[in-house]
């Protein structure tokens, strides 16, 4: 096994996300990962309501863009409520002196989302491309990347993996790609 360009690239992922992890903190980053599901959920849960309450605003032309506008609306309203309770245990964070550790776990948490980043890249690749997990067997990072990926692919539902990986749709996909290779 040698380092190759695939390995700079996974590499890189790692690094970049680290520092910004870094950068961030690990507060920010679960905060932001967070308040994001919370978001969709309770856009999802209560842009119904909203939507009539408000819905006499709407001419009826546009009773879409209205359902479209109030989910917008609830969830950058719950993005800035998790933005403000952020700031406000960043400040008890600071004042505890605890900054140092919530940028250390910050730079591990944010590797480990570049190395989740890597997984997904090397699982679009050798699930679409054929022979790429033989090219990438080479790349010193490939056993990591394989494990991972066989992790991830044990967390995807059944019925994913029926569709998807287990030779459903992306066979067929590999096989419309082979044949408009010979095509050529």
């Amino acid at each position: 096994m040698v380092l190759t360009p695939f390995d700079f690239i996974v590499l890189g992922f790692i690094l970049i996300f680290g520092i910004l992890g870094l950068l961030r903190g690990i507060l920010r980053e679960l905060v932001n990962i967070v308040s994001h599901i919370l978001a969709i959920i309770i856009s999802f849960r209560f842009h119904p309501q909203v939507y009539n309450s408000l819905k006499s605003i709407f001419p009826k032309s546009y009773q879409g863009t209205g359902k479209v506008v109030t989910f917008i609306l609830i969830y950058i309203a719950v993005l800035v409520v998790c933005f403000v309770i952020e700031k406000l245990i960043r400040i008890a964070i600071e004042k505890l002196r605890l900054g140092f550790v919530d940028r250390l776990l910050g730079f591990i948490f944010g590797a480990l989302k570049g190395f989740v980043i890597s997984v997904v890249l090397f699982i679009i690749l050798v699930t679409f491309i054929p022979d790429m997990e033989k090219t990438l067997q080479k790349c010193l990072t490939y056993p990591l990347l394989k494990r991972g990926s066989d992790f991830v692919l044990q967390l995807s539902p059944q019925e994913f993996r029926d569709k998807f990986i287990n030779k459903g749709l992306i066979k067929e996909l590999q096989e419309k790609i082979e044949k408009s290779r010979k095509v050529m």
